[in-house]
């Protein structure tokens, strides 16, 4: 149930669905999130279930080929209909934007009133191309070869077109979408402030208005939602096909905000998965070139100067998160500035970089923008560090364009200035030069899972990955300064923090780090859970501890917290350690940073590991091993990507969103790392 396959389309918009194994009763749609056109109606944001699905057929001398299996709740169970997955015989995934599926249709002359005769067969092909740039896909069928003795097969196709939010349900009970026809060949479906048009290139289009009901989701049901749905159809295609005859149906947002944007082609990256189970033998590094470029996404703007109506932007991951400031400046250095990405990179990374910083407030870049619009949530107090720290990189690259990066190192400064006199949330220098932020009812670190009131990772204080990234900008700001007056003031306060540092967090008795130092009237108390916030204060360069310190983290890490998949988020045995990643949302989000593994992790591990070992040959053997089991997954989980979290016990099941950007740009950056040494 867990191999998926995903298609964007570079505004945010997507298709995806499951991966439905040859001649196994498997249905395609297994999540509330699973279409073939998932538009964003303010792009990259706003998204509505557009196409939600196709019931296609084949009629051949009285005798229907069914090409769609959906799964449907019934008194018994699950049923499975209609049952394409008998004749399914290959299926083809090629990122970013094409699909295509196979089946075998019996010979005519072997089909009477119940059903096939003979294993002989000839092929129809379905295939999905999502328009990069456009809120549209088109999906065509064609006869590869005569099913019929040169008598023309009928395909009759009904899609089934919800035009509801992507995070809700539609339901029969509700007033369903209104249908108009514009010619015999086009549709156009409306609700609410939505419109969407259908054409097809030949056949005719009928309206004939239908609810599809009880559609039941398994993954959501595991995840402890709401798990069925109603799913309302505007009419039915039919069309004639003979050998060699295609029908193309295009379904399309109507959006008026995409005029401006011209097409794009990002094909370049597309990696191509052939057969049943979607292997491929494309390399390491160019299955994770498509993987990233998946993320880029572009930002629409409502403003009168075109120039600056569209910039870059990241979505963290799919199918349900937004562009995340956290996310998106960790993940800038492994989607955009490998050595491999050149200039196409050094622009984009550039472009997500003003996204933010042009929505910078008080030093605070938005920690998301909203779902439903252009507002922000700036409760984050480490994405503006991780902003200064992509700055830096971006400044280390070719081609870079020192108009705009004056605005960027502009933005730099803002953060630094915030930081020491000290912002909302309270975000504030402390006389050690340490960082504090936060109360017990706020989440402002990457660990920042909350729900229903519940903080379930509390660490206001004086987080130790943050300060470790407080040291770190203030090195990156030193170098980015031209005043070297400035530059030398810059580095005094972080040997400071460095001071500060190695005295406050380190625990003797556990070699390593405590997590975090939090306030208890006026005293501070320190938690001693082995957590792996502690590496980035050796994978930031340069590192505010000592050698042998440093050398006491990596091994601990590695001992307590590395697994295959990433690095556990608490160690195993602690109170609080949870095993697996399962339950409903409550229980999931308790358990997201108590034991959970997270992929993105093995980014800094790796790094730490290179750091202290002075990229020796074993240390580079060594991370290229810890590596490895992250690449295997492209294979596995949704295709061609790497999942967000994997369970902390073994097996170490994958889950979350199927698809994250940082988990694929962590290990894209550390290979690059690898290759450059």
């Amino acid at each position: 149930m867990n191999r998926e396959w995903l298609l964007t389309n570079g505004i945010g918009g997507f298709a995806m669905g499951r991966s439905v194994g040859c001649g196994k009763p498997e249905p395609s749609h297994s999540r509330r999130y699973h279409a073939l056109l998932t538009a964003a109606v303010n792009p990259p944001v706003d998204r509505v279930i557009v196409l939600h699905s196709l019931i296609d057929q084949v009629l051949l001398n009285d005798y229907t080929v069914d090409l769609a299996t959906l799964a449907f709740a019934s008194p018994e169970g699950t049923m499975l209909h209609p049952n394409g997955h008998q004749h399914l015989f290959t299926q083809d995934i090629t990122p970013p934007h094409h699909a295509t599926w196979r089946y075998r249709i019996p010979e005519a002359q072997h089909i009477t009133a119940s059903g096939p005769q003979a294993n002989d067969a000839k092929l129809i092909c379905r295939s999905v191309r999502l328009l990069c740039h456009r809120n549209a896909v088109e999906i065509s069928w064609s006869l590869t070869t005569d099913v019929s003795h040169g008598d023309p097969a009928v395909l009759r196709v009904r899609p089934l077109m919800p035009l509801r939010d992507f995070h809700g349900l539609s339901c029969c009970e509700e007033p369903p979408p209104t249908v108009t026809r514009a010619d015999t060949r086009t549709l156009l479906v409306r609700r609410d402030r939505l419109c969407a048009k259908v054409t097809i290139s030949r056949g005719q289009l009928t309206i004939e208005p239908q609810w599809w009901r009880n559609f039941v989701y398994d993954h959501d049901a595991k995840r402890g939602q709401d798990c069925r749905e109603d799913v309302w159809s505007p009419g039915v295609c039919e069309a004639t096909l003979g050998v060699g005859d295609d029908l193309t149906m295009r379904v399309e947002l109507i959006a008026p905000a995409l005029h401006d944007l011209p097409p794009a082609d990002t094909g370049q990256f597309a990696v191509q998965a052939s057969a049943a189970d979607m292997q491929s033998d494309a390399p390491v590094a160019q299955r994770l070139r498509s993987a990233a470029d998946q993320f880029i996404v572009q930002r629409y703007w409502d403003t009168n100067d075109e120039r600056d109506r569209w910039t870059t932007s990241i979505i963290a991951g799919y199918p349900w998160f937004a562009d995340w400031g956290r996310d998106a400046m960790i993940s800038i250095p492994g989607l955009l500035l490998c050595n491999s990405d050149g200039h196409y990179g050094v622009q984009q990374a550039t472009s997500c970089l003003l996204t933010f910083a042009r929505s910078m407030r008080h030093g605070l870049i938005p920690n998301r923008f909203d779902d439903y619009g252009a507002s922000a949530h700036f409760n984050t107090v480490d994405a503006p560090l991780w902003f200064v720290h992509a700055v830096h990189t971006l400044s280390t690259r070719d081609g870079v364009d020192n108009r705009l990066t004056q605005e960027l190192f502009a933005a730099c400064k803002r953060v630094i200035d915030a930081y020491r006199h000290g912002i909302n949330e309270g975000i504030a220098m402390d006389d050690d030069g340490l960082i504090r932020a936060g109360s017990p009812q706020t989440q402002l670190t990457w660990m920042d899972a909350q729900r229903n009131g519940v903080t379930f990772t509390p660490r206001h204080g004086k987080a130790v990955e943050v300060n470790a990234l407080w040291h770190h900008a203030l090195h990156c700001m030193a170098d980015l300064v031209t005043d070297s007056r400035a530059a030398d003031e810059l580095r005094t306060l972080a040997r400071r923090v460095a001071v500060s540092m190695s005295a406050a967090f380190w625990n003797a008795k556990r070699a390593c780090c405590y997590d975090v130092l939090s306030p208890e009237g006026s005293n501070w108390v320190a938690d001693d859970a082995i957590r792996p916030n502690q590496i980035f204060a050796v994978s930031l360069h340069p590192s505010p501890l000592s050698t042998s310190q440093q050398r006491g983290i990596v091994t601990t890490v590695r001992d307590r917290l590395l697994t295959p998949y990433g690095l556990r988020t608490l160690e195993p045995g602690h109170h609080s350690y949870h095993g697996r990643y399962e339950g409903d949302l409550m229980q999931r989000d308790a358990a997201y940073h108590q034991g959970t593994v997270w992929p993105w992790l093995i980014g800094p591990y790796a790094e730490a590991a290179l750091r202290v070992d002075n990229f020796s040959e074993a240390a580079k053997a060594h991370v290229r091993t810890v590596i490895r089991p992250l690449t295997g997954t492209l294979e596995t989980g949704c295709y061609n990507q790497i999942a967000e979290v994997f369970d902390g016990d073994a097996p170490h099941r994958p889950s979350g969103c199927p698809a994250q950007a940082w988990s694929v740009a962590e290990v894209r950056r550390i290979l690059d790392m690898l290759d450059a040494r």
